[in-house]
């Protein structure tokens, strides 16, 4: 489910993950999430859906939680970037 809310006084878009990924179509369905997210900064087109089929036995990878992670590594990563080359 999506749709759009204030958060602090800022307009946000909320994704919200109820239930599972169905793991026989994983790829098709993270393809759709990660096209709907913006912001996210991937390297390269997929990254966050390659990047959730590398771990696809990993816990959490079934729902949200393995989701989530992987999103904030990869603005986790952003920050660093930005930080690095401020030096």
């Amino acid at each position: 489910k999506m749709y759009d809310d204030d958060w602090f006084g800022s307009a946000v878009t909320v994704v919200e993950m109820d239930g599972e990924i169905d793991m026989d179509n994983m790829e098709a369905q993270l393809k759709m999430i990660e096209e709907n997210m913006e912001g996210l900064n991937a390297k390269s087109k997929g990254e966050l859906t390659e990047a959730m089929l590398k771990l696809k036995s990993s816990p959490g990878s079934q729902n949200g939680t393995g989701l989530l992670q992987t999103v904030i590594a990869m603005k986790v990563r952003e920050i660093y970037e930005k930080l690095s080359a401020w030096r």
